[in-house]
């Protein structure tokens, strides 16, 4: 069909349609505008640009340790390598700015004097010329290495305590010490005196010091100032080192200059050690056994003689008497490869140097460990039967591969494998050998004994062996003559010659008035940690025949010695009797010395100055002590003639006692209630002195006879 609008026709159409045109032309206004707003919003953005700088630290690899007087040096690798001298880079440490490093240049020192001990952040800033920025960073840790030697007689000042027998002027316990947080503070013009021991042999004094002070060492056998050595110990502290000859007494030490100074570690010994100044390890290979380590030493007193390096796997301080490897040339600067484990185990190492004074150590390196292996256990001797009992000894941990042995025995079982879930027998000993004991066993049975060893790792075993338990018999014994008797007491021992192959678990003395005493009677019980048997009997009555004898219990049996008897005497120590105070009775009790109430006074001389020996030198009876010196010394007012002309109680037969008579006599002396005093005795022992006692030390000590001493008067019964 076709459609044939006139001019009028169209004209009116549109306008008929106008509206609708007027929306479609504003929607499409619309999008053109939009689209040509997105377009130039794109065409405005500016590229974007990633900067292809990078930094790594290519020494050290990860955070390093060294010690305070060393450097720790960075190497620095900065890419791509066009960028390298357009870039700058800036050290920080612990945070705060520390060195700007020129254009192309990247190596760093870091100093460890500088800084301190401690650990220590080092970051490195690395920004190009357009401010683009990278980082990296390492941590730093600065010790101090503390030489290990066993000083002796050293004084540090540990909780600020100054010893008694220092006399100190301007000086005090300060905190801040070498090896611990005390030291003694020496202020201006301060001085120190220190007394030491008198030896005749020469001997070395050394302290640390630390600070800008200057001190003079001199002793009582030098007026100049002693030469010494100074050695760096790190972290500001410097040790001096001073010859002291023999027969030196004092030692004065003294601050000359205005500064104060921090002192520490005083030591008196002996020349002189090697130290040690660097022990490492530089290898280790644990499929092989082997370790490479090195060391250098300090300082020597004395030449070294040899050198080396010792370890053990269960030591952890080893010594020259373990394993070790050692050296007769380049003895201060030295290399070893070593063969430190025993079957791959944890290996403790350090190193040894020798002079004409002694030994001296590292500290101690740690290597390993590896997988733990069970224990090796010996036991090469025999199990010991007596009767029900066993003595079981020398089991042997030949090995327990560096880990700790918990529990070490025997186990046992009748006519079967033993093992620790069958009888066992814990051992107290607690090194590489030890024994046991087992008693009531079966009796005639075969056993069989194994030793074992637990550790972490396990339980293990030794070979087998066996024995043959025996029958209990009654105990043997002997009974000795009686000791000492007195009114009162009586003194019986004797001995346990045969346990009857049982433990014993009573011994004693038994004793009664009747002639065969058993333990039904009096009783005295004595210990069983020994075969001897020795009993004091008490309470007994005056004048009275006893009988006694010795006895034993074991687990079936009481076992007796001989039946002995003695009979009591009149007096016991201490009483008044015969004049005085009885001081001394023989073993019958019967006889003995008497001492008198009180001193003779005042005090007198043994005699004066002599040209000969009087001829008492080593008699021990006081009486003709007294008779010969009274007749060598006539007309002498001496200790003597004091007790010769003495009476008490209506007995006029009193003398100057012997050493011996004294001697013997202490114990009922002082129960006398003569407990302190010095007195003379009536021997001699050279032609200017003799002997004089001190009661209350109970020691004697030879004096010249013109000295004045107390007397004390003896008598015989």
């Amino acid at each position: 069909m076709y459609i044939v609008l006139s001019i009028p026709n169209l004209i009116d159409f549109i306008m008929k349609k106008r509206r609708l045109l007027l929306l479609v032309f504003a929607f499409i206004s619309l999008l053109l505008f939009i689209s040509s707003c997105k377009k130039d919003e794109k065409e405005e953005e500016p590229p974007v640009v990633v900067s292809p700088l990078k930094v790594e630290i290519v020494s050290p690899k990860a955070d390093t340790t060294i010690l305070t007087l060393t450097n720790a040096s960075f190497v620095l690798n900065v890419t791509p390598a066009e960028l390298r001298n357009k870039v700058r880079t800036t050290v920080y440490v612990d945070d705060k700015e520390a060195l700007t490093l020129s254009f192309g240049y990247f190596k760093y020192s870091f100093s460890a004097t500088k800084y301190g001990i401690g650990t220590h952040k080092v970051k490195f800033v690395i920004k190009d010329e357009d401010d683009y920025t990278v980082t990296a960073e390492r941590n730093v840790t600065v010790y101090k290495e503390i030489i290990t030697i066993n000083y002796v007689d050293s004084v540090y000042f540990k909780d600020g305590v100054i010893p008694s027998y220092w006399a100190v002027t301007n000086a005090v316990a300060a905190n801040q010490g070498y090896m611990d947080d005390h030291s003694l503070q020496i202020n201006s013009a301060g001085s120190i005196d220190i007394p030491i021991p008198v030896s005749v042999e020469d001997r070395y004094f050394s302290f640390v010091k630390k600070g800008e002070g200057t001190v003079s060492v001199k002793s009582d056998l030098s007026a100049l100032p002693i030469a010494y050595k100074s050695e760096n110990m790190g972290d500001g502290w410097y040790r001096q080192t001073y010859k002291i000859i023999q027969g030196t007494s004092r030692i004065y030490i003294g601050l000359s200059s205005e500064q104060l100074l921090k002192m520490d570690n005083f030591i008196l010994k002996p020349l002189g050690r090697p130290l040690f100044d660097e022990f490492k390890c530089h290898e280790v290979s644990s499929p092989d056994r082997f370790a490479v380590f090195s060391a250098k030493i300090l300082s020597v007193n004395g030449g070294v003689t040899k050198s080396g390096f010792c370890w053990s796997n269960t030591n952890k301080l080893p010594t020259y008497w373990d394993n070790h490897d050692e050296l007769f040339d380049t003895l201060t600067n030295y290399t070893l490869k070593i063969k430190p484990f025993q079957k791959g185990l944890t290996a403790y190492v350090r190193a040894f140097s020798v002079n004409d004074v002694g030994v001296s150590y590292s500290n101690v390196i740690t290597i390993g460990p590896v997988d733990p292996i069970m224990p090796s256990v010996s036991w090469p001797e025999l199990a010991w039967p007596i009767a029900d009992s066993v003595v079981l000894k020398s089991g042997m941990i030949v090995d327990s591969f560096g880990l700790a042995v918990v529990e070490r025995g025997f186990c046992m079982k009748i006519q079967a494998e033993p093992t620790i879930d069958d009888i066992r027998v814990v051992s107290k000993d607690k090194g590489a050998s030890f024994n046991g004991y087992k008693g009531g066993l079966d009796e005639h049975k075969i056993y069989y004994v194994k030793a074992y060893a637990i550790t972490s790792a396990g339980v293990s075993y030794s070979q087998r062996r066996s024995f043959y338990s025996l029958a209990v018999e009654s105990p043997i014994l002997t009974t000795s003559d009686v000791g000492p008797v007195t009114r009162s007491t009586a003194y019986c021992s004797g001995t346990v010659t045969n346990d009857g192959y049982a433990r014993i678990q009573k011994q004693g003395v038994v004793y009664s008035t009747n002639s065969s005493p058993t333990t039904n009677d009096q009783v005295v019980y004595t210990s069983t940690a020994s075969n001897a048997i020795h009993a004091t009997l008490i309470g007994l009555q005056a004048n009275t025949k006893y009988y006694y004898r010795t006895f034993a219990i074991n687990k079936k049996y009481t076992g007796y010695g001989p039946v002995k008897e003695f009979t009591t005497g009149r007096y016991d120590l201490g009483d008044q009797a015969e004049g005085g105070r009885v001081v001394y009775l023989d073993n019958g009790g019967m006889h003995g010395l008497a001492m008198a109430d009180q001193d003779v006074s005042p005090t007198y001389i043994w005699s004066n100055d002599s040209t000969v020996l009087l001829g008492v030198t080593a008699n021990p009876s006081g009486l003709e002590n007294t008779l010969l010196i009274i007749s060598k010394t006539p007309g002498e007012n001496n200790a003597a003639l004091a007790c010769y002309n003495f009476t008490s109680n209506g007995y006029d037969d009193w003398f100057l006692p012997s050493f011996e008579e004294f001697r013997q006599s202490i114990e009922g002396v002082k129960i006398s209630g003569l407990t302190s005093g010095v007195y003379w005795t009536s021997t001699e022992r050279l032609i200017n002195k003799a002997l004089s006692l001190n009661v209350q030390a109970a020691t004697v000590k030879l004096e010249f006879k013109s000295k004045l001493r107390r007397v004390r008067p003896f008598r015989s019964f």
